[in-house]
């Protein structure tokens, strides 16, 4: 039966029945590259409803300037209508990315033989094109309505106006600007784009220009340099292609984008992930010593468990990281020669028939088991199945989501091998969860990951007891530079009898505990017995050190305000330390107690 169903995979048949797939409706946070402009309207008719079919709700669509304003001033909408009339019939909202001015605007020099793409010479020119844009498909845009004063506007249906819009795509990346990125000639761009999308649709999204994985994620980069010119105000969206051999890595990159903007006070602003995927070369003999970035190709299988296993994440991030929507790169491969790997990355051939990685897609977002066959571990080897994470990745210091069945802890997805504190058989990984066995009263087990080393810590880590309190109580800790046995900080959640969930912080030095200020009771949050309990930790900074918690229900989303906040300047504890976990029994009745962790993500926040 599994390799039947392997097989249909193969094939690209949904496992999903149409009457299935028919009762549920596009989803907009679910994505797809898709060039509905290029085709004929008939054909790219047929590819959205394969998209819909799927579950797709979001396209994200190139928007060629040049072919639109064909000279100043003079517009040709005809294909646009089109598309916008085809998506909204089938429910699929487009993300319009503002690209390609006309030769007429473009500050490409006359004789110039470069392959990149040029701005606009006068910003001004795009934000007047990005103004018509959306008083044609933005809210009561012409497009839609007709409006014959004194009446009110008498508008299409399906109405659907497009709310957010893109301002270019990857302007790190030197392809895509001019040969030579420079953030701040990006700036001027998005503001005068984003004040006049503004200006027309006051409630409109501006979307950042994608950004690449290098350029979106680590200190320094494009990211951090708009923030620092001041580009925070003109976007209302971050965004990030995430590109990396393995989910770890992938979702190490998107760490690092949130922990950027949460360092320049931008911590409730969400993400948009613009492009993610793989690439698959077997069907054509690939990968070979030719093709252009080779650790970017994999089997049409691995693709697919790639895929299944990459949105599946995306979507476990979706709260905590903010995340708005998620598009996969792209719907086809190109009818091409080139070995380039993006040309390859499709859920679809270039002939029409699907990889398996469509219906692995499908199955994600319709939240079906792993597809026979299609787990990482079965379909995927060596980098793509499981890696360490590129050092210079900033934000993804751990991320671990227990995905291993070991005796002990063995090693962290990224983090490095676990060193456990009790004995080894009080530790297990399996089902998703990561135990500790706590077997009596004023005892403790703890697993610390020796080989990270950092000062600013940013920890979010899921855990659920098995048994209800008895006694004075269950405490579970984060721990933070441990520079020497003993010698840490330890921010605690206690669990007591009458279900109430309490938080303190701990400074500990040559094993002496100092609490630093009361105990705080987090009001409408209870423990039950086998109920998944989030916590939310930082420590920043130093001398002082300011340590902030936050605890809420692991099914609930993530609270804006933080419930405890301490201050600390004890100088051992001013350097850069390890990471851990600890969990301990106070007077109890009911011992032993199992402590299960779900998931532990670490960043280094600037």
């Amino acid at each position: 039966m599994a390799a039947l169903a392997f097989g249909l995979f193969a094939l690209g048949v949904q496992t999903a029945s149409p009457a299935a797939a028919a009762t549920r409706a596009p989803d907009p946070y679910f994505g797809v590259w898709y060039d509905g402009l290029s085709p004929t309207q008939d054909v790219a008719n047929a590819e959205l409803d394969r998209q819909a079919a799927a579950g797709v709700g979001l396209i994200r669509q190139y928007v060629w300037w040049d072919r639109i304003e064909t000279s100043p001033n003079v517009f040709n909408w005809s294909r646009v209508d089109q598309l916008v009339t085809a998506a909204t019939a089938r429910g699929i909202t487009i993300l319009p990315t503002l690209l390609y001015p006309p030769a007429f605007y473009s500050s490409k020099p006359p004789g110039s033989t470069s392959s990149a793409l040029f701005p606009p010479t006068d910003p001004d020119t795009m934000a007047r094109f990005a103004r018509a844009m959306v008083g044609r498909y933005g809210p009561n845009g012409s497009f839609w309505c007709t409006t014959v004063a004194p009446l009110p506007p008498s508008c299409r249906t399906p109405y659907a106006p497009i709310r957010a819009w893109e301002v270019w795509n990857e302007p790190d990346y030197p392809s895509w600007w001019k040969g030579s990125p420079n953030a701040s000639e990006y700036v001027p761009l998005l503001q005068a784009v984003s004040t006049a999308i503004h200006d027309v649709d006051p409630g409109a999204e501006v979307v950042l220009g994608a950004l690449t994985n290098a350029g979106g994620s680590r200190e320094g980069g494009y990211l951090d340099q708009l923030y620092d010119l001041g580009a925070g105000p003109y976007f209302d969206t971050i965004t990030v292609n995430p590109y990396s051999h393995s989910v770890a890595d992938m979702v190490g990159f998107v760490r690092g984008t949130r922990a950027i903007a949460d360092a320049h006070g931008d911590t409730t602003k969400p993400i948009r992930i613009t492009e993610y995927g793989w690439a698959s070369g077997s069907e054509y003999g690939w990968p070979d010593g030719t093709a252009r970035r080779l650790d970017r190709f994999t089997t049409d299988a691995c693709q697919a468990a790639l895929m299944y296993a990459g949105t599946q994440r995306l979507v476990a991030l979706r709260t905590e990281a903010k995340i708005h929507s998620i598009v996969q790169f792209q719907w086809k491969d190109l009818d091409t020669t080139s070995k380039s790997w993006p040309h390859w990355a499709g859920l679809l051939r270039a002939d029409g028939t699907a990889k398996p990685a469509l219906g692995a897609l499908a199955d994600a977002i319709a939240e079906r088991p792993t597809p026979a066959g299609l787990s990482l571990q079965e379909a995927c080897t060596g980098d793509h199945a499981s890696r360490q994470p590129d050092v210079s990745i900033v934000g993804g210091v751990v991320d671990d989501s227990f995905s291993r069945t070991v005796d002990g802890w063995g090693s962290a997805s990224t983090g490095g091998p676990y060193t456990l504190e009790g004995p080894a058989g009080d530790f297990q990984v399996s089902g998703g969860e990561g135990t500790m066995r706590v077997p009596a009263g004023g005892e403790s087990r703890g697993a610390l990951l020796g080989s990270t080393s950092t000062r600013n810590v940013d920890a979010r880590v899921t855990v659920s007891t098995d048994k209800a309190v008895s006694g004075l109580g269950q405490r579970f800790a984060v721990v933070a530079r441990r520079v020497a046995q003993g010698t840490e900080y330890r921010v605690r959640a206690r669990f007591t009898s009458d279900g109430a969930v309490h938080l303190d912080t701990v400074r500990v030095v040559g094993g002496v505990e100092t609490v630093l200020g009361a105990e705080v009771t987090v009001a409408g949050l209870e423990h039950d017995a086998g109920e998944p309990i989030s916590l939310r930790v930082r420590f920043l900074g130093a001398s002082p050190t300011t340590i902030t918690a936050k605890a809420w229900a692991g099914r609930r989303e993530e609270p804006d305000a933080w419930q405890l906040e301490r201050t600390d300047s004890q100088g051992e504890l001013q350097a850069p330390g390890v990471i851990g976990l600890r969990a301990d029994l106070l007077t109890t009745l009911n011992a032993p107690v199992t402590f299960a962790v779900d998931s532990l993500q670490v960043s280094s926040p600037k």
